[in-house]
């Protein structure tokens, strides 16, 4: 369904559209489904609430937080009058829904990564480190520690609301310029900040999965093998990187397999749909 974060209903400059999703019209009341995904506030209301009955449509349902509670807090009184079922991509992140006082299940995906979507060879030719992030500036993420580690040194920002930010680029014009970023980054940096995100952001698996050397800021939930540090620490090893490219990167599909995300996600949609 179109959102306000998907106007077309897929973000076509994101990801080619998979053969088997359609795209249902805007004015099209979703009836004839199985199960229903929720993913913002705006998805509950756009999607779930029948505007013309002025209560949710029949059909089981269930939310998709990508945050922490207090993100999400503005639909959570909804969600419990409805009892939901709520799936998190992380433990820390269901720990804040059970702390605030959902009572309905809650169940944790973390995400997958498919490393031959990747495997085009990592080359590092462009000389730059690379971070993709929307919105630096949030405090999902350590701004400080970012410019700390890439003051004056080659770096490009990619996403959307970064624009104050040194060495923003903007968003990617397609997956395919995307992987090439990827491909042709020296290094790559992360800086998801703890307790507010976990470390396993999905731009960062990306990275991992291209071949791309990789340091982030110390985080809990980083993927195991990631060498990390504070901010002199970063800058440090931006600095080796960019002269001396290359170092050995976990096996990431390992860690995030397609096969468990597959799976657990077939046992939520099995169980709504049957509610």
């Amino acid at each position: 369904m179109p959102t306000n974060h998907a106007p077309d209903g897929w973000r076509f400059d994101q990801r080619p559209k998979p053969d088997n999703v359609t795209v249902i019209e805007a004015d099209g009341a979703p009836h004839d489904v199985d199960v229903i995904v929720c993913q913002t506030g705006d998805d509950i209301s756009a999607v779930v609430m029948d505007s013309r009955m002025g209560h949710p449509i029949d059909v089981p349902a269930f939310y998709l937080s990508h945050n922490r509670w207090e993100y999400d807090a503005h639909c959570a009184d909804a969600l419990n009058v409805w009892e939901w079922p709520l799936v998190c991509i992380s433990e820390m992140k269901a720990v804040t829904w059970r702390n605030a006082g959902y009572t309905h299940p809650i169940t944790v995906i973390p995400p997958y990564i498919d490393v031959n979507e990747y495997n085009d060879g990592w080359t590092g030719e462009g000389g730059y480190i690379l971070t993709v992030c929307n919105g630096l500036w949030r405090k999902l993420f350590d701004l400080d520690a970012w410019i700390a580690a890439t003051r004056d040194l080659p770096v490009k920002l990619v996403g959307d609301n970064n624009e104050s930010i040194p060495g923003a680029v903007g968003p990617s014009s397609s997956w395919d310029h995307l992987r090439s970023l990827y491909r042709e980054a020296r290094c790559y940096l992360s800086v998801n900040k703890w307790p507010n995100e976990d470390g396993y952001a999905l731009a960062l698996l990306e990275a991992l999965a291209t071949g791309v050397p990789t340091v982030a800021l110390s985080n809990p939930t980083l993927p195991e093998g990631v060498p990390h540090g504070e901010p002199w620490v970063l800058r440090a090893s931006l600095e080796f990187l960019l002269k001396e490219p290359g170092m050995r990167m976990p096996n990431i599909a390992e860690q995030f397999p397609m096969e468990r995300f597959r799976g657990e996600w077939l046992k939520v949609l099995e169980s709504v749909a049957s509610s």
